[in-house]
């Protein structure tokens, strides 16, 4: 019989080896986990003013990604204006059903134009969704 990892704690793991960095006992707020080992959010030290959203870093979201495979939504907002907001979102959902996520599930907005960014971020929220992090272009 083989015993496997629950996933949560799969994750948790990934993301804590990874936020390690080595050589330093001081956290930045950039080398945390995004989630805590029952997957719930963890406090994030960046957050938008605008929209209130928490931050991450390409990096932190990159890692929860990869541990959380298809349980985590990628929302890419290619492009600026409200037609590149409304396609993020219409993927968002599309990505949601065909995962069968929860509105809980989460949600990485990358971006390069940051109102788009934001609009979606906000619309996405409207519509009930919980864990919405904004990935910093430049990181």
């Amino acid at each position: 019989m083989t015993t496997r990892t629950p996933r949560p704690l799969f994750a948790a793991l990934v993301l804590a080896l990874a936020a390690c960095g080595g050589g330093s006992d001081e956290a930045t707020p950039y080398t945390t986990a995004l989630l805590d080992d029952s997957g719930h959010a963890m406090p994030s030290a960046a957050t938008d003013a605008a929209t209130g959203a928490p931050r991450a870093t390409a990096m932190q979201a990159a890692d929860l990604e990869q541990a959380l495979g298809y349980d985590a939504i990628r929302a890419n907002v290619d492009g600026e204006g409200a037609e590149a907001t409304k396609l993020a979102v219409q993927i968002v959902y599309g990505l949601q059903a065909a995962h069968d996520l929860p509105n809980s599930a989460p949600v990485l907005v990358h971006g390069s134009d940051l109102q788009s960014v934001r609009a979606t971020v906000r619309q996405l929220a409207a519509a009930g969704f919980t864990r919405i992090w904004i990935v910093d272009a430049a990181t």
